[in-house]
């Protein structure tokens, strides 16, 4: 694993309170591997979305507008909310 992307795995893992149940192994396997149910989908995508996060490509107040979820207006809102 690159230490790039092992500093940001672990830096989602302490940031995260849904991260930060699981392992680094267990976010290299969920990134490194097909999705094969909702909740492996849900973590792939949280772990992709605080990568963003942390290495600059995403800022956390980037407003986002979900119709299913009314106060979530930021990339903030929703690392929070998921």
């Amino acid at each position: 694993m690159g230490m790039k992307l092992d500093s940001y795995l672990r830096q989602a893992y302490n940031m995260s309170t849904v991260l930060n149940n699981m392992g680094i192994e267990d976010m290299m396997s969920i990134l490194s591997s097909q999705p094969t149910n909702d909740k492996e989908i849900l973590y792939r995508d949280l772990i992709v979305l605080w990568l963003n996060v942390l290495s600059g490509r995403l800022n956390m107040a980037t407003e986002i507008k979900i119709d299913a979820i009314a106060d979530m207006n930021t990339v903030a809102d929703m690392i929070h909310t998921l």
